[in-house]
């Protein structure tokens, strides 16, 4: 398993290029890899995205960026 940071100060579609990185493309559709992209995000986006169980963890993370502009200012 690798270690990865929370989000931070960047956008979600960000921090699932890094994970991509590190993980080997086999597993990048499991939903392992899913569950692991989601942690990593912060407790009010888990939120906004709890319900979606059919998305895929490329539309996770294009969902998130948009929440992530809606809240910046």
């Amino acid at each position: 398993m690798f270690k990865i940071p929370p989000l931070g100060g960047q956008r979600p579609s960000e921090l699932l290029a890094r994970m991509h990185l590190l993980c080997p493309e086999r597993d990048q559709q499991t939903r392992l890899f899913k569950q692991m992209f989601y942690e990593r995000l912060p407790a009010d986006m888990q939120n906004q995205l709890a319900e979606d169980n059919t998305s895929t963890v490329g539309e996770l993370a294009a969902r998130a960026n948009k929440i992530t502009q809606r809240h910046t200012p």
